[in-house]
């Protein structure tokens, strides 16, 4: 398979309004996905195969966790000792999520149909796996090879809350491919955007695009995710390991909890 990958981030300056509503007592994260901006492109890579190619998209389920209660050892049992979370099979109904513990509180929400893919994180969390995400599943199907392009609307917001330098407030927006449906195989592209100031504010608006080949008659996952939260960690990992960890453990740990 030939994969091409392209990431365009288009923002745009913060408003003065934006500027005034940035004091937060506490460090907060936002991050939001607009499912109805969502645009899709389809061209033929083999015209010569005498197949008029095309791609389907269809949207299948939606996911969403909130973890603020974690178990002593900072990790989420989901379901079990803490976090919460809920899958949803339909896109007729609502999806959300929220979690509260003294000092922190969370929500991860999708609206039905098209919708918002929304996560929100509020507070201060100690060391360890405590987070909002939002996600929505599809299957795309490709009849001929084909090279796909879409692009998708963002809208981020992070404030350190005059927390101090080692603050980490992330708000993360990506979109996930992978091949044969398979949540454990390789993420063969990616596309990501996140917010992370160590003091102050930063927000932006704007809108994530990728490109990549398809092979005829195979179907891929299609993840489209939206992550939120605010940790007490001294080491910052940089932007790139963050998306490519948070989209591996987004879909290994989904695809972890569906088998079980």
């Amino acid at each position: 398979m030939t994969i091409g990958a392209t990431l365009r981030l288009a923002s745009i300056a913060l408003a003065s309004t934006m500027a005034a509503a940035s004091s937060w007592a506490v460090p907060m994260a936002h991050a939001q996905l607009d499912l109805s901006t969502l645009k899709v492109s389809f061209t033929d890579n083999d015209a010569a195969d005498g197949i008029n190619a095309s791609v389907e998209l269809l949207w299948s389920a939606s996911y969403s966790e909130t973890c603020v209660t974690a178990d002593g050892d900072g990790t989420c049992a989901w379901g079990g000792g803490g976090g919460q979370f809920q899958w949803v099979d339909n896109l007729v109904d609502p999806v959300a999520t929220s979690d509260s513990a003294p000092g922190l509180s969370g929500s991860a929400t999708i609206q039905a149909g098209a919708g918002l893919l929304d996560a929100t994180m509020v507070g201060v969390s100690p060391a360890g796996e405590r987070s909002a995400n939002a996600e929505r599943y599809g299957v795309i199907t490709s009849h001929g090879a084909g090279h796909l392009h879409f692009s998708i609307d963002y809208s981020l917001f992070a404030d350190a809350g005059g927390a101090p330098s080692f603050q980490d407030a992330l708000a993360w927006t990506g979109i996930v491919v992978s091949p044969d449906l398979d949540y454990w195989g390789k993420h063969f592209q990616f596309d990501a955007l996140l917010h992370r100031p160590a003091t102050g504010f930063a927000s932006s608006t704007g809108t994530i695009t990728g490109d990549f080949d398809l092979d005829d008659g195979r179907q891929y996952l299609l993840e489209a995710r939206v992550h939120a939260d605010v940790d007490n960690i001294p080491a910052v990992p940089e932007p790139e390991t963050w998306a490519l960890m948070l989209a591996g453990l987004g879909a290994l740990g989904l695809a972890a909890r569906r088998r079980a």
